[in-house]
C-alpha cells in the first residue's frame, strides 16, 4: 500500500524548526508559497528534501489583482528559484500533462492520504 503523508507546518517558525520538521517527517517534497521560498528552501536543503514546489499568490487571481500583487512583490528576492531542486507550480502541472494514469480498483479500506498539522493550523 502506498501512503502519502501531508504535513502542514507553520512557516513563520525559525529556519531550524522548519528543518527539524522536514527531517522528522522524512520529507521528500515541500510545497510553499514563493513569499516563503527563500526561508523554506534553506531549511529544505539542509534537511535533504528532494524537491520544493513554489507557487505564487497571484496564480488564479484576476488579472488586475495579480498585476497589483506583482507590483507589490517586484523587489522580493526570488533567487531561491535558481536552485536545482525548485520547481514552479505551473511547471509542475505541465509535467503531468499527457501522462497515462492507469485506473485502479478502489478499496475503501486502503489508506492513500494522511493529513497532519503541527496543531497551529
Amino acid at each position: 500500500m502506498k501512503v502519502l503523508f501531508i504535513n502542514v507546518v507553520y512557516v513563520i517558525n525559525f529556519n531550524k524548526d522548519l528543518q527539524v520538521y522536514f527531517e522528522d517527517a522524512s520529507s521528500k517534497v515541500v510545497v510553499t508559497l514563493e513569499v516563503f521560498g527563500e526561508k523554506v528552501c534553506e531549511a529544505a536543503k539542509k534537511a535533504g528534501v528532494k524537491n520544493v514546489i513554489s507557487f505564487s499568490l497571484g496564480e488564479g487571481m484576476p488579472a488586475l489583482t495579480r498585476l497589483g500583487l506583482n507590483l507589490k512583490m517586484r523587489n522580493m528576492n526570488k533567487s531561491f528559484k535558481d536552485e536545482q531542486f525548485v520547481t514552479e507550480w505551473k511547471d509542475f502541472i505541465k509535467s503531468g500533462e499527457n501522462q497515462n494514469i492507469s485506473q485502479r480498483e478502489k478499496d475503501a479500506k486502503e489508506l492513500c492520504v494522511l493529513g497532519h498539522t503541527g496543531g497551529t493550523t
